[in-house]
Formats: C-alpha cells, sequence, structure tokens
C-alpha cells in the first residue's frame, strides 16, 4: 500500500511543523497509521522513520556533478514507489531511489539522465554508494 508512505521535501516538513530539525519533522509527521515518513533534501539526502524500527535513518547523496536537477525529486518517486511496488522496506526503496535521482542529474534536460533498473543496481553496489546512517539521538 503506498497510501501509508509519506513522502515529502524536507523543506516543505519545516514549514509544514515549524520545526527545523529533520528527526522532530519525522516525529511530528508520524502516525500509527504509516509505513514510513520520508524527508527528501537533495544532495544532502534523505531522512526516514519506518514502522517497527526504532532506529531513525539518514542516507546520504550520492557525490555527483549535477548538470540538471530537473525532475530529480519525480525520480525519486518513481523509483521509490517501484522499490515499494517490488516489495522492498523503506530503508531500501530510499537507497534505490537515491540511486535514481543521482543518476538523473548527470544529463541534460528532466528525461535523458533517467536510469534503468540494471544502472541502479550497478551505482547501489559501488564502493562509494551512500550507507544509510542511524540519525545520533533520542530512538524509541
Amino acid at each position: 500500500a503506498f497510501a501509508d508512505h509519506l513522502v515529502l521535501p524536507l523543506a516543505f516538513g519545516r514549514e509544514y511543523t515549524g520545526e527545523g530539525d529533520p528527526t522532530m519533522i519525522l516525529e511530528k509527521l508520524w502516525s500509527a497509521d504509516r509505513s514510513a515518513v520520508v524527508l527528501t533534501d537533495g544532495e544532502r539526502g534523505t531522512y526516514l522513520r519506518q514502522k517497527g524500527d526504532a532506529t531513525r535513518w539518514h542516507v546520504p547523496a550520492y557525490q555527483v556533478q549535477a548538470v540538471d536537477t530537473t525532475g530529480a525529486g519525480d525520480c525519486f518517486h518513481g523509483a521509490y514507489a517501484l522499490a515499494l511496488a517490488r516489495g522492498k522496506s523503506p530503508l531500501d526503496c530510499i537507497a534505490y531511489a537515491t540511486a535514481a535521482a543521482a543518476i538523473s542529474v548527470t544529463a541534460r534536460g528532466g528525461r535523458r539522465g533517467l536510469p534503468d533498473h540494471r544502472t541502479c543496481l550497478a551505482w547501489m553496489a559501488a564502493e562509494n554508494a551512500p550507507a544509510p546512517l542511524p540519525i545520533p539521538g533520542r530512538q524509541e
């Protein structure tokens, strides 16, 4: 079910909740009927709270030379939805979507850089792929 996954820009979360800290925004947007709250922050990465996991996560972005960021958010959302439809956990969905969005910004135009599945998996398997990091602080 996609409806129980809230995926939105960190900037919107800050405005909506009045909080500045990503961990506090995750808490304020959380409800018991959610499977995940995902806050995207462009080249600074993504933040996650997922059901059944006391850890709050930060997934850093890939270090790439961005040529054009047009459509990067849409690419992230689409890749997240694809991974979710394939039965992946929210953290794995973010890892996949982070790779897809990073690849997408390396070409000019919103479509030219869109990656295929094999390319995303290759980037995720690379030595320099960003690893998810637990956010320090209060955990459940």
